[in-house]
């Protein structure tokens, strides 16, 4: 059995070989594994302490209102739309649109918008109109007296989404006066927006009423008064919007949730433009309703009606 002994004194030194390189593989793999660990962050402990608390707040969607007198709108559609988009408007409220049967509702349509209408059949001019976003939910109302000969008006009620739970819905409503009018066409006006509003309020106590458009008080002697104390409404216009005196008025019951401003005339119109900017946090519609008394066909029926303090 001589022969066998250089191979097995081979073997025994391949594996003596073997063993040598298995402990240089572990060294190299301890030490790598040490260097990773080196190279990681140490656990640094946040304070929180230090964090800022930032409230939770929810945003309510009220629709941006834009009102103007444009003295014919059929002119002047390019400028109304470029004016609607660059201040996001959701509702866009015309007097003297000036429109007829014989204009279609494409010759003024604004991509994007849903055209109501009310136009002066009697004689040319006049005649009211409200461009209204298409994604907000609305309905006409043509029921009772809400829309009258004598009276050039136009009613909507709209239920856009996200309102605050103290609003239910939001009655929009667009209105011409004409220059030709007098006391009597005064009372009658009266009369007609205290009807509808009795009407209405009676269905949806908690709804928001927005009252827009050309009152001319100057030459018709209509005071804001006339309008606002029997209604519980409130004219917050303060600034001119022809000349040096304010035709136009925007009558509402919650003037604690939009903020005013006036902007430039458009194109060849001689009226500026008003535009509404609800407030649309929290923080608007935290404030405790008052209970007042509202008529409703004669009666006096006690309900709740948020307003400012």
């Amino acid at each position: 059995l001589g022969w066998l002994a250089p191979y097995s004194m081979m073997t025994w030194a391949h594996l003596y070989v073997l063993i040598i390189f298995a402990r240089y593989l572990r060294e190299l793999l301890y030490r790598s594994t040490e260097n990773d660990q080196n190279k990681r962050p140490a656990h640094r402990t946040v304070d929180r302490s230090v964090l800022l608390r930032i409230p939770y707040q929810k945003i309510y969607r009220i629709p941006v209102i834009l009102t103007a007198n444009l003295r014919s709108i059929s002119n002047k559609v390019d400028e109304l739309q470029y004016v609607a988009e660059c201040n996001n408007v959701d509702a866009v409220c015309i007097s003297e649109s000036w429109l007829s049967p014989q204009i279609s509702d494409s010759v003024v349509a604004i991509p994007g918008y849903n055209l109501f209408r009310n136009d002066r059949m009697s004689t040319p001019g006049g005649g009211v109109c409200i461009y209204l976003r298409e994604t907000i939910p609305c309905t006409r109302l043509f029921q009772c007296i809400c829309e009258q000969p004598d009276v050039e008006s136009l009613w909507l009620s709209l239920r856009p989404h996200s309102l605050p739970r103290s609003i239910s819905s939001i009655v929009l409503c667009v209105v011409y006066h004409s220059t030709a009018n007098g006391q009597p066409e005064n009372v009658v006006l009266s009369n007609h927006i205290r009807s509808n509003l009795d009407s209405l309020l009676m269905k949806q106590p908690n709804a928001l009423v927005v009252i827009a458009g050309d009152f001319n008080p100057r030459s018709t002697g209509l005071k804001p008064k006339d309008l606002t104390q029997p209604n519980n409404l409130k004219q917050i216009v303060k600034f001119r919007t022809r000349d040096t005196r304010t035709l136009d008025w925007f009558l509402t019951n919650r003037p604690d949730i939009f903020n005013l401003f006036q902007l430039p005339k458009i194109a060849r119109s001689d009226h500026f433009t008003i535009l509404a900017k609800p407030i649309t946090t929290t923080d608007a519609f935290t404030h405790n309703p008052k209970s007042v008394s509202a008529r409703f066909s004669g009666q006096c029926m006690a309900c709740v009606w948020p307003l400012a303090d």
